[in-house]
């Protein structure tokens, strides 16, 4: 259960650092944004495009805490975000690995396991 409260936790902390950035006065208000039509459909062509637009030293990587057994469920996730993104990279960190886990049946979480889990991130 405080594994489910974790994983929770770090999930929650992730989705309130993403905000929006903020406006600046005098500048265009958010809604007010025109978008122009891309004739291209989006696809492998047009992200693998978008990836190699960005040098991967100018790319900004974001790593995240996830059990290992909920990995493959993130794999694609993770693809169409770097697709949409493609100025991020996301990096996933075995929680496993930081926090010095055994078998998934192991229920004993050190108790420096937060700080563990931050300073992987």
């Amino acid at each position: 259960m405080s594994k489910l409260v974790l994983v929770f936790l770090i999930l929650a902390t992730l989705v309130a650092c993403g905000g929006t950035p903020a406006v600046q006065p005098g500048g265009p208000t958010p809604g007010a944004t025109v978008q122009a039509e891309s004739t291209t459909p989006p696809g492998p062509a047009a992200t693998a495009e978008a990836t190699d637009a960005v040098p991967a030293a100018e790319r900004t990587t974001i790593r995240f805490a996830v059990s290992d057994f909920e990995l493959p469920m993130y794999a694609d996730m993770i693809e169409a975000f770097e697709a949409e993104n493609p100025a991020l990279h996301v990096e996933p960190v075995s929680m496993q690995q930081v926090l010095v886990l055994g078998a998934l049946a192991q229920t004993e979480v050190p108790e420096d396991a937060e700080q563990r889990l931050a300073a992987a991130a």
